[in-house]
């Protein structure tokens, strides 16, 4: 009621012409000798523009015609031998990173790869020496040609050292190949042996268990197994050659490579010793494939060898490579006095260019000075001082207006653009009171509307239907958290008995002192009570264990004894309650149905043993 007073007399005073007019101080108060509209503003501001850019275009002309002689010089000449040097510096650098690149080369497809870069970087080295020729003459690019062709020559070294080194890696892949077989041989063999070993100790362990051990044929077994011994320790030595024979194969370097020859040439001396503490039959069985081992790693084309070959290329290849960066080194030098030579010819032009456009240097900041004052002059008496301090208190209005601030200055009006929004604003303003008052009346009446909606018109609890709303959210928020809650229900006995005997009237004033004692226990963030129908009362309890919610329904229970009211037709002389408590930690796949209907079922139990006492059910889901 107080605010609907409030916005009546803010209405009046919007009436009042008091308050439409500015006060003193304000942008709409001051005299106005220039008074331009935004309208005038922008065609004044636009023409004075104009004025200067013409002043400034006609200079430019002016000024490009006196630089685009000297430029014309630079351009159609010292700048294409620049260009060309650049260029030409470039190319040699491709030209010479295609060495790396054949180094590199270890596939018949990476050697196609690398010789196609390889003729694309000498094309655009011929293009660009032809290029450069024409441009600063022959006597300057004969050097340029020499050293072009010096690397050139290396590189078609490289070429044919990408042939060897393929042939190279060619036999490295067959002697790997053969190196596989022999090992394979070797393992189906000594396997063989080996599992007779195994059977022969199998066989011992059997006899030594039994209860007479027969020693003289452990003895013989022993004696025809024990020399076979020495074939794992032969086999493993095998093994250990082929696999420091692959190392060595892919040595980094020469010196690593002699560490690994030196390595293998031991490990076939002690392959050999072993060998000959094997019975000869056996020993026999495994000469030629030790033999072919040991060619595969000291032989001349053996793997260590193939790979010493390629390492004594890849050598070669480095050496070729370095001569190519200090050619290339001496080619930079030449193509960099060039470019100084050139640079140093467009410098003399640029500085006759210069002196040309001083005078008009300063002609330009004159113009420009004198616009940027004038237009600082125009934006900070007119702009700023005028119509930026009319649109800030417009909008102040606005902003006033629109956050419900009603008994504000509004701005003026007038015939400009501004005034016409002053006289906007003004009409808003009464609109705005007017919706005001509108809204808080329709506000009062969705509140009380909500209230009704929610509530038991007798005892004022929650009716059944919030009731229902708020168990499904409980429920499904105590899933989420698993986090327990519990249900009270709550049942006046012999209410039917009471009815009859002192009037629906009296009945009435029971429910109403019953809803008022579950209301003043029932007062925790989240918990909720409410009329469940006729003389039935339901209780949610959020968070709630099963200790918690015994000790509200007893808490409860207590209180309506304390009551005392009477009831002649009940065994206990007053009105009693009986109350069912369910409890439960909620789980996803049920819902709070299950619940109620444990709670309505602990009712049940409790009027069943006789009314007047609170029964628990531990709901287990």
């Amino acid at each position: 009621m107080s605010r609907l007073i409030e916005h009546d007399k803010i209405a009046d005073e919007a009436i009042d012409t008091d308050v439409i007019k500015s006060t003193p101080g304000q942008p709409g108060s001051s005299s106005r000798l220039l008074r331009p509209g935004i309208r005038a503003s922008f065609i004044i501001g636009i023409t004075v523009m104009v004025l200067l850019m013409l002043i400034v275009t006609a200079t430019a002309i002016f000024t490009s015609a006196s630089t685009t002689r000297g430029v014309n010089g630079i351009v159609q000449e010292q700048l294409p031998a620049t260009l060309s040097s650049m260029r030409l510096a470039r190319a040699g650098d491709a030209l010479a990173a295609s060495g790396d690149y054949l180094i590199a080369v270890r596939s018949t497809q990476e050697r196609s790869n690398a010789l196609a870069r390889l003729d694309q970087a000498q094309q655009a080295m011929n293009q660009m020496l032809a290029e450069l020729t024409g441009t600063v003459g022959p006597e300057n690019t004969s050097q340029i040609a020499r050293l072009s062709g010096e690397i050139n020559h290396n590189l078609s070294n490289l070429s044919v050292m990408v042939d060897d080194r393929l042939a190279l890696i060619e036999a490295q892949r067959a002697q790997r190949g053969e190196l596989q077989s022999l090992l394979q041989a070797l393992q189906q063999l000594a396997t063989y042996r080996v599992r007779i070993v195994e059977s022969d100790s199998a066989v011992m362990s059997a006899l030594a268990q039994r209860p007479t051990v027969p020693l003289e044929q452990i003895g013989e077994i022993a004696a025809r197994t024990a020399p076979l011994i020495p074939l794992a320790r032969f086999y493993a030595q095998v093994e250990s050659i082929g696999s420091r024979i692959l190392v060595a194969a892919q040595d980094p370097s020469l010196t690593a490579l002699s560490l690994s020859e030196e390595l293998i040439s031991t490990l076939l001396t002690n392959a050999l010793a072993t060998l000959s503490r094997l019975p000869p039959e056996v020993a026999d069985e495994f000469d030629e494939l030790y033999n072919r081992l040991k060619m595969l790693a000291q032989s001349d084309s053996g793997l260590p060898q193939l790979r010493r070959r390629e390492l004594g290329l890849l050598a070669q290849g480095d050496i070729w490579n370095a001569q190519n960066q200090q050619i290339l080194a001496q080619l930079d030098n030449l193509t960099s006095d060039l470019v100084d030579h050139e640079l140093a010819a467009i410098y003399d032009a640029s500085a006759s260019v210069s002196s040309v456009n001083l005078t008009t240097f300063w002609l330009l900041l004159s113009v420009a000075i004198t616009g940027v004052i004038s237009l600082a002059m125009f934006f900070y008496f007119h702009i700023l001082k005028d119509l930026l301090a009319r649109l800030t208190f417009l909008s102040q209005s606005m902003q006033d207006i629109a956050a419900g601030q009603y008994n504000v200055a509004l701005p003026p009006s007038g015939a400009d653009e501004l005034g016409r929004l002053g006289a906007a604003v003004q009409q808003f303003h009464e609109v705005a009171i007017s919706a005001a008052l509108r809204e808080e009346k329709l506000q009062t009446l969705n509140r009380q509307l909500a209230e009704l909606s929610i509530s038991d018109s007798l005892t004022g609890l929650a009716n059944r239907r919030h009731f229902d709303e708020v168990l499904a959210e409980e429920w499904n928020r105590s899933t989420r958290h698993a986090h327990s809650m519990a249900i009270l229900m709550i049942d006046a006995d012999h209410f039917k008995a009471f009815n009859d005997l002192y009037g629906h009237q009296a009945g009435d004033d029971c429910l109403q002192s019953i809803a008022a004692v579950i209301k003043a226990r029932v007062n925790r963030p989240g918990d909720l009570a409410a009329r469940y129908g006729g003389e039935e009362f339901s209780v949610v309890l959020s968070e709630c264990d099963r200790d918690g919610a015994l000790a509200v329904a007893n808490t409860i229970h207590q209180a309506i004894e304390t009551l005392n009211l009477q009831h002649k037709n009940s065994v206990y002389g007053h009105i009693t309650v009986s109350i069912g408590v369910a409890s439960t930690i909620p789980a996803p796949t049920q819902s709070a149905a299950e619940l109620l209907k444990q709670a309505d079922l602990a009712l049940y139990e409790a009027k069943a043993a006789g009314r007047n006492r609170v029964t628990l059910r531990q709901v287990d889901i």
